[in-house]
């Protein structure tokens, strides 16, 4: 897996058998590669800086073809309130957009360190319905260490949706101490937020 050649793995599966072994309930964890052009794909807007965005159509390929090769494939809950999707940096990002495009498939989001600086505004102007929220399990975080626009956008996304009215059983944003923009900070951010996105 390219992912553990990156840097230290996120033990996502040791989270989930460790969850496993005491009878909770666990999750099916899919991941996607990333395109050699990694920064159209995770670029919902076409853009200045990225003219050849098409993160729209990779969130649609997600959200259609792959989930229903996934709830084919393997013994799923298909409703939205039991597909979460996720992602760190730039993918952090797309899992806000992809929670926003598609709230019918996406019923939770795990926002980690997201790169909102991509287009920041027209993101951040993305709205739900009290009705489409109303069911929606979020966790937003980010390393105590990101600096001073990571951190800023990371806490936007926590209050734009507490200023809609979530509650804390549905909303967490956590700032993950003494870590920066790297795979530990995101390690410990998946352990926090597996029993939160979990039914």
């Amino acid at each position: 897996n390219d992912l553990e050649n990156m840097g230290p793995e996120w033990q996502v599966d040791e989270v989930i058998n460790a969850a496993s072994t005491t009878g909770q309930q666990t999750s099916i964890v899919v991941g996607i590669n990333q395109a050699e052009d990694r920064d159209a794909e995770y670029t919902p807007f076409v853009n200045e800086e990225n003219p050849n965005a098409h993160g729209d159509k990779f969130a649609e390929w997600v959200a259609t073809d792959l989930k229903n090769w996934i709830d084919t494939n393997y013994r799923t809950q298909q409703d939205a309130a039991a597909t979460t999707i996720g992602g760190i940096s730039r993918s952090g990002m797309m899992a806000y957009y992809m929670l926003m495009a598609h709230p019918d498939v996406f019923g939770n989001a795990l926002i980690q360190s997201p790169s909102m600086w991509v287009d920041h505004d027209r993101l951040m102007a993305m709205n739900l319905s009290k009705e489409q929220l109303s069911d929606k399990k979020i966790f937003v975080s980010v390393g105590e260490y990101e600096g001073n626009i990571m951190i800023p956008h990371a806490e936007d996304i926590y209050k734009k949706f507490k200023a809609q009215g979530l509650t804390e059983d549905q909303l967490t944003y956590e700032i993950i101490p003494d870590e920066g923009h790297w795979h530990v900070t995101w390690r410990k951010s998946f352990a926090l937020a597996d029993p939160r996105l979990i039914k």
